[in-house]
């Protein structure tokens, strides 16, 4: 049976219309019977659509102008026995690509897409000539295709051929998201006729409280909930190998499945990203415990990692101030105690600093100059040059001259590395933890950015306003 019949009693319509403050009346339209409101339900499936319907997955390459045709001799046999509103299936436009639950390729996602037509395009007005000469309602599913990606929508076509309701799929379901994007909610709408409030949803759509609930506090009294195309007793029914025929001369083998990767995939995706997060969750947590309770662990996470200024006027050696009860680790008061207590020259703060202790940003600050060191010399009048930073740190004078950049560079960097400590708990030294020392370079980069300098007033910060943090 290509379609499938049903007549509403003349009360339930008159109940209907009053309902919307309408009256039923045969003449709201001279082609609808107010009388015997006859609805019906296209069955046929679209042209190739794959069969046994609801068994066979095999991707087919649908046709949408065969499938424009054969609705319209659909239309033409539901008008001949008085239809009032007919409704095609989920997608029957060109058809729902069953394909996509086992495996399919770019080529058959783009040979579907061609498939798919336009609300403006040639094969809609084509339908919309068919229902107009049928004067009847009319609903079907259509894969549309705009602005560079398809939908799942549906249409409502009224007796006179008006577009009604253009609605769109707000979530396609699993793996329908591969082909098919997402609608809006601007379709969660009913139609009131003469004849009662017509309204459509999509499949999933009904599970979804959300969504349906849009729909349903409007009270539609006719509902079209669209499926895809499933005719009952369709024949030939597939029999395994190992039934007994009987006397059918008509047999369908029924080959073992096999699930390939992909489909397992498929199947199981949301266990497999579930299980995948418990076992990311699962190795920080264990990681986390790690660093706090190994001390190689602990070492390896402090490892220095590189910052970028240098410069530092003080004299004397450095020693390292635990921010936790820990072993002090100090320098001595020459180079060679330093050196035998395991201490090597940090060019950032310009002392002597115990190996454990952080040493972050010291490659950028030696490369600051693009790659150049900074230049130090033994007097103010600079006739006398240190070759490198080695002999910085050597200088039994305890002092050295070098420029204001240098020293600016010095203390933007201690300030980073004195955040990046304390971040991660680290060692503190004793220039980090000496406030004056704070205070001094702070004061020095506000006072050289009071300098006059016309390319610091000019337009080149966009700041965010709507700002809002925590403490703790």
């Amino acid at each position: 049976m290509r379609i499938l019949y049903t007549t509403l009693l003349p009360s339930v319509l008159y109940q209907a219309g009053q309902a919307v403050g309408l009256t039923c009346t045969p003449d709201a339209f001279p082609s609808i019977n107010g009388s015997a409101f006859k609805l019906a339900a296209a069955r046929e499936p679209p042209v190739n659509f794959a069969l046994p319907v609801g068994l066979n997955k095999t991707w087919v390459d649908l046709d949408l102008h065969g499938t424009i045709a054969q609705a319209i001799e659909i239309i033409q046999e539901a008008k001949a026995e008085g239809v009032s509103l007919i409704a095609f299936p989920e997608l029957y436009f060109p058809g729902y690509p069953v394909g996509i639950n086992t495996a399919y390729t770019p080529k058959h996602i783009a040979q579907y897409v061609t498939q798919s037509m336009s609300v403006d395009g040639s094969e809609f007005q084509q339908l919309f000539h068919a229902f107009r000469e049928a004067a009847m309602y009319s609903s079907f599913g259509v894969s549309e295709i705009a602005n560079n990606s398809i939908f799942r929508a549906q249409a409502l076509i009224g007796p006179d051929g008006s577009l009604l309701i253009h609605r769109r799929k707000l979530r396609p379901s699993g793996v329908e998201r591969d082909i098919w994007s997402d609608g809006d909610a601007s379709g969660f709408v009913v139609h009131a006729t003469p004849y009662g409030r017509i309204g459509m949803l999509e499949c999933w759509e009904h599970f979804h409280l959300r969504e349906s609930q849009l729909s349903f506090t409007t009270i539609d009294h006719f509902h079209i909930e669209m499926e895809k195309i499933y005719p009952r007793n369709y024949e030939p029914v597939p029999k395994a190998e190992n039934e007994d025929s009987g006397d059918s001369d008509t047999t369908l083998t029924v080959r073992p499945r096999r699930r390939s990767v992909q489909q397992y995939l498929k199947r199981n995706l949301v266990t497999i990203t579930i299980t995948g997060l418990v076992l990311i969750l699962l190795l920080l947590v264990i990681a986390l415990i790690a660093a706090i309770t190994l001390e190689p662990v602990r070492q390896a996470l402090s490892l220095e990692h590189s910052s970028v200024y240098s410069g530092s006027h003080h004299d004397g050696q450095r020693q390292c101030l635990p921010t936790a009860p820990r072993t002090r680790l100090s320098c001595g008061n020459s180079t060679e105690e330093a050196e035998a207590l395991g201490c090597r020259y940090d060019p950032l703060s310009a002392c002597w600093l115990h190996q454990e202790c952080p040493h972050d940003y010291v490659k950028e600050f030696t490369e600051f100059n693009n790659g150049k060191p900074f230049i130090y010399y033994y007097d103010k009048e600079r006739t006398r040059q240190m070759k490198d930073y080695n002999e910085v740190g050597r200088n039994v004078n305890g002092f050295y001259w070098a420029s204001n950049r240098e020293h600016l560079v010095h203390c933007l960097y201690l300030l980073r590395r004195a955040h990046d400590i304390h971040m991660r708990g680290d060692r503190l030294d004793t220039m980090l933890a000496d406030i004056e020392h704070t205070d001094h370079c702070t004061n020095m980069l506000a006072n050289w950015l009071r300098r006059p300098d016309p390319a610091l007033d000019e337009l080149g910060t966009q700041g965010q306003t709507h700002c809002f943090m925590s403490c703790s």
